[in-house]
């Protein structure tokens, strides 16, 4: 393939994805009810597939503007593209510049706000660690390590990271009964074992990066609207899901945090889902966000590929 056939193709997944990818969510939205776990995964590989798909374009303009040098490799990309730029100190290459700005601004905005959101998540965890250190207290409750925190307001949650803690207050152990109890921890267990929260924090991280884009404005809420019903389901599986629906509904007057919490998200929404299960078989939507996820982590893998395959192996600067 050409690399300006490439191009136009990358550039045409990457338009479609990012204007028409809401109405892919709101299908997989409706399939979630029955696979919330799969459907997230399929969330991400879909904003991550984007993202893969704008480094492209820029990549194939870069080799468009190059005469197609360097991209058989990144070591052989950053050298090919130095070369190319300064290659003749006395008259450097105007256009491979701008075309080298296309895939630096790219990762540059990525990277700008990977570091902040990064920076801001570890010093809230830091810094909440060091406070649960000082005013709760560590309990075994229900086969899990807790944090218990003086306050009657009644509240479960969940910190993420390294020394990773499942946070309840007194308030909670009050309201809750036993069984509900037992649920509550068996849901921000399910968070934490999922890694939801790195896999919200990388939506939520291109989102912020590229806000004006349709697909990744809709993902974001809707991960962290999956990663509750995938937890919600784990919870289910060791207990009766009425119980678990009465366990949210206590806890819905927790106010939102930062954190993946038992009584966060649309709560309504979610007891109808645990209260009212959707009809049919679970065959249907899990293989619909397989697919779904499947496609477009090839697809992730097509468009980085494309500056390579498109291109040709071997490079000069002009130095020999």
């Amino acid at each position: 393939m050409t690399p300006g056939a490439a191009l136009l193709l990358a550039a045409a997944y990457t338009v479609a994805l990012g204007a028409f990818g809401p109405r892919l969510l709101a299908r997989l939205h409706d399939a979630a009810r029955r696979a919330p776990g799969t459907a997230l995964l399929a969330v991400v590989a879909l904003a991550t597939s984007w993202a893969a798909a704008l480094l492209s374009v820029g990549l194939l303009l870069l080799a468009r503007v190059t005469g197609g040098l360097g991209l058989a490799a990144l070591i052989e990309l950053c050298v090919a593209t130095v070369c190319t730029v300064f290659g003749s100190p006395g008259d450097p290459n105007v256009s491979a510049l701008a075309a080298l700005a296309a895939p630096a601004a790219t990762l540059g905005r990525l990277a700008c706000c990977a570091a902040t959101r990064g920076y801001r998540g570890w010093r809230w965890s830091s810094r909440h660690r060091a406070m649960l250190d000082h005013v709760a207290t560590r309990r075994r409750v229900r086969g899990a390590d807790v944090w218990l925190l003086p306050t009657g307001q009644a509240s479960a949650y969940c910190v993420g990271g390294p020394g990773a803690r499942i946070v309840l207050t007194q308030g909670a152990l009050d309201t809750l009964d036993g069984d509900q109890l037992a649920a509550v921890v068996a849901h921000e267990r399910a968070h934490l074992r999922g890694r939801h929260h790195l896999l919200l924090g990388w939506v939520r991280i291109l989102d912020s990066a590229f806000p004006c884009v349709p697909l990744l404005r809709r993902a974001a809420p809707l991960t962290a609207e999956l990663a509750e019903w995938a937890a919600d389901d784990r919870a289910a599986c060791g207990h009766d899901r009425r119980v678990v629906a009465r366990a949210i509904a206590a806890m819905a007057p927790a106010p939102g945090s930062a954190a993946l919490a038992a009584g966060g998200g649309e709560v309504v929404e979610r007891v109808r889902r645990l209260v009212r299960p959707a009809s049919g078989g679970p065959a249907a939507p899990r293989a619909l966000t397989a697919t779904v996820a499947a496609l477009a982590t090839a697809a992730a893998a097509c468009v980085l590929l494309a500056p390579i395959t498109a291109t040709s192996f071997g490079l000069t600067c002009g130095m020999v």
